[in-house]
């Protein structure tokens, strides 16, 4: 949708990506101008730029979700 209809303001903003359609994260997710942009993903979504590897190997700021879970305030 910020495709098609990008919004004028930059707001933090989480993506959940389900890979439910078989496809990968399209790159435009990486290039938003957002003061913060969390993307939610399975440990075996690909990366869009080598499909070689898992997204989760190639970004410097991954987190697992029992990582994420020590680290939660609930």
């Amino acid at each position: 949708e910020e495709m098609l209809r990008p919004s004028s303001y930059e707001l933090p903003r989480v993506t959940l990506w389900t890979d439910a359609t078989g496809g990968t994260l399209p790159k435009d997710l990486f290039i938003m101008k957002r003061p913060l942009h969390v993307i939610i993903a399975t440990a075996s979504t690909p990366d869009p730029w080598n499909f070689a590897r898992r997204i989760a190997d190639a970004g410097s700021n991954v987190l697992a979700v029992d990582q994420f879970n020590l680290g939660a305030r609930l």
